[in-house]
């Protein structure tokens, strides 16, 4: 159903000027994607050509920002979050119509509430409850004494094992198992199995992705905090406890027994470590391991983890490191200021330790990198400086490669070389 921008303004409390109040909008799409009567939003400069281009009638964007002629710019704080709620403004949720299909099985002790839907081939265990305008969708397994709030959504193939607990406002998204045992056991025994009594609480508000899985605690609880969303493909192990608002994004995981703090946030394919204290606003970038307890609101990157700023600092020089190690591996007479190598090219700023010839050759070789050599020509024009930088350069002609040593103008040395890689 069509709505006005004076609507839209309306539900978000802004101001819209009244010569726009009436204009229709349909729905929400990419500044790409947009036509007359879309609303869109610009909050990533990177699209700055697609905001210039779009046909969107009115764009969600930040005070100062500019929009092109004929656009309706409606100025907000935060872009992002004023297109998720329009969007559901203009989109509802489709209200669960209430059901109990006669293909689904109900134990007799199980206290369903009349407006809750349960479709067929549900299985609900014994003693289980399910809240108000819950949806439990086919196929789902709720085993017995668990307790699932209201408003839930519980999405088709999902496991909930026996007595969990499950907040209101939750959604279990397809695939993803509740309850399941942890990875628990005596290595020293020939990996006796650890029984696994606890349970798994999962609080309001809280979303699970598609074949995540939370495992229940050995002893306690495993805990997910309210407002907690995990991605596809996500582990939290057996007594972890998740604060609050924390993010785990697809293929994260969090091992046993670690405490995660408050608006965490865990990247691709990052992970924390078991027995672990991770402090509230922490940030783990992609693919990063943390293997110790982190303070409050840091920033951590790679494998083992390091603090974000020295990760981004040692990522300048990983590809160097090849040719930085042929300098230091063995006694060496060249020091080297600065270098710049590509496939037909050298370009570097050099001193001598000592005046030998031979050795100087034999680490250019090293340096470039090739398999073998053929030196056709060495032209020694004066004695080479020793402790004095000097530029170097090489570079690639049609049949060979030309080396050349000099400061300025003044030319000390030059070479030509063929070689095999």
């Amino acid at each position: 159903m069509p709505r006005t921008l004076e609507d839209i303004g309306r539900f978000l409390q802004l101001t819209v000027p009244a010569k726009h109040r009436n204009i229709e909008i349909r729905a929400v799409a990419t500044l790409e994607d947009a036509e007359a009567g879309d609303i869109s939003f610009f909050s990533n400069h990177r699209y700055r050509e697609h905001l210039n281009n779009t046909e969107a009638s009115a764009v969600f964007i930040r005070e100062g920002e500019a929009v092109p002629a004929g656009t309706i710019a409606l100025r907000v704080e935060n872009p992002y979050l004023a297109m998720a709620r329009v969007r559901q403004f203009l989109h509802p949720s489709d209200e669960v119509k209430p059901l109990r299909s006669e293909r689904a099985y109900i134990a007799k002790t199980a206290n369903i509430d009349p407006s809750a839907r349960v479709e067929a081939f549900a299985w609900i265990g014994e003693n289980v409850v399910v809240g108000a305008h819950s949806h439990i969708e086919a196929h789902v397994r709720i085993g017995d004494d668990t307790c699932i709030g209201s408003h839930c959504h519980i999405q088709s193939g999902v496991s909930v094992r026996a007595g969990s607990i499950i907040g209101d406002r939750v959604t279990l998204q397809s695939g993803s198992v509740v309850g399941t045992d942890g990875f628990g056991y005596v290595p020293e025994a020939d990996n006796f199995k650890i029984p696994h009594r606890g349970l798994v609480v999962i609080e309001s508000d809280v979303e699970i992705g598609a074949n995540a899985c939370v495992d229940r605690a050995s002893f306690g609880e495993t805990r997910v905090g309210r407002g907690t969303k995990t991605d596809n493909l996500t582990q939290i192990a057996h007594g972890v406890r998740v604060g609050a608002h924390t993010l785990l994004v697809a293929f994260s995981g969090i091992a046993g027994s670690s405490k995660v703090g408050e608006r965490v946030v865990l990247a691709a394919k990052s992970a924390v470590l078991g027995h672990l204290e991770v402090g509230d606003g922490t940030i783990l970038s992609a693919g990063t391991i943390l293997s110790k307890d982190s303070p409050k609101n840091k920033r951590w990157s790679g494998f083992p983890a390091i603090p974000h700023r020295d990760w981004l600092k040692s990522a300048t020089i990983f590809p160097k490191l090849p040719i930085l190690w042929k300098t230091i591996r063995k006694p060496s007479l060249l020091h080297i200021h600065s270098f710049e190598k590509t496939e037909d090219a050298w370009r570097g700023e050099i001193e001598l330790k000592r005046r030998e010839l031979d050795l100087f050759l034999r680490q250019i070789e090293e340096i470039w990198g090739a398999k073998t050599y053929h030196w056709e020509r060495i032209i020694c024009k004066e004695p080479l400086p020793i402790q004095e930088p000097v530029s170097l350069s090489i570079d690639r002609t049609s049949v060979s490669h030309v080396l050349v040593l000099q400061r300025g103008k003044h030319v000390f040395l030059e070479a030509e070389f063929s070689c095999d890689t």
